[in-house]
């Protein structure tokens, strides 16, 4: 009598193992496939409400209207603070009340003035409202921390968005859209 050899596979053993592996792979490879495009969708949006949400910030601690303003041409998102004329009647009066001057933001706030975003964002503006004749808008942040803007449609790797801002919270709010 021979004995068998157990050390090596069935025909039979390893197709089934081939099965399962392509049965593994073909559910695992999707879901991970798109992983890189969640990724940077997530980064813009994160850049954006840093963005309005250092803005309100800067806002109710300097006591002055701040405003972020987006240029399409430079995909980038400004921060600015009050006006000139606003900060001297703010001076004119700190020194009245003998407090602070509050043209400059805290220290504990970070000197940040503008914000990249990726080459990929394209701005479009609604029906209603939007970018204006140089192609920037504005939104803006009061000390109560109010805030006032126009809704923007966002294009990002071929699906859409609506960027707006909560008026009374002044935090951003950005959905998907089907279609502009």
């Amino acid at each position: 009598m021979k004995k068998r050899d157990w050390s090596s596979f069935t025909l039979l053993e390893l197709i089934i193992v081939l099965v399962l592996a392509g049965l593994v792979f073909s559910l695992v490879v999707p879901r991970v496939g798109h992983l890189p495009r969640e990724i940077a969708r997530e980064q813009l949006f994160s850049k954006i409400e840093r963005a309005f949400r250092y803005a309100g910030t800067r806002a109710r601690a300097t006591g002055q209207r701040v405003r972020v303003r987006v240029n399409k041409e430079q995909n980038a998102m400004t921060l600015r603070g009050s006006t000139e004329g606003e900060r001297q009647q703010s001076a004119e009066n700190a020194e009245m009340d003998h407090t602070e001057k509050a043209d400059q933001p805290p220290s504990f706030l970070p000197d940040v003035n503008t914000i990249k975003l990726p080459d990929k964002v394209k701005w479009q503006k609604t029906r209603e409202q939007g970018l204006g004749k140089d192609r920037k808008t504005h939104y803006t942040f009061f000390p109560g921390g109010e805030a006032a803007g126009p809704s923007l449609r966002i294009k990002f790797r071929g699906e859409n968005y609506n960027l707006r801002i909560d008026e009374l919270t002044g935090t951003p709010v950005i959905s998907r859209v089907d279609r502009f």
